[in-house]
């Protein structure tokens, strides 16, 4: 008789900050009690940075797919 074996899908959930939560904790910390002189923007760039780096990255690649599709435009129209 064959064993019938069920496979369970195991599903974790992180809990708490995270990396760049963390590293903004530690700075506000450090800011907040003097230890650090860096300015609020570097503070705060954990929180912000990585959506900054997304929009510049697309940013980026939009002027690219532009610039190629107006430069085969260009080309189309000095060629007729």
């Amino acid at each position: 008789m064959a064993r019938k074996v069920e496979r369970v899908a195991r599903v974790t959930k992180q809990v708490g900050p995270g990396l760049l939560g963390s590293l903004f904790l530690v700075l506000l910390v450090l800011k907040v009690l003097g230890f650090v002189t860096v300015s609020w923007w570097w503070v705060t760039a954990p929180l912000w940075g990585p959506i900054a780096f997304i929009a510049a990255l697309a940013g980026t690649i939009l002027l690219f797919g532009v610039l190629a599709i107006g430069g085969i435009a260009i080309a189309d129209a000095i060629r007729d």
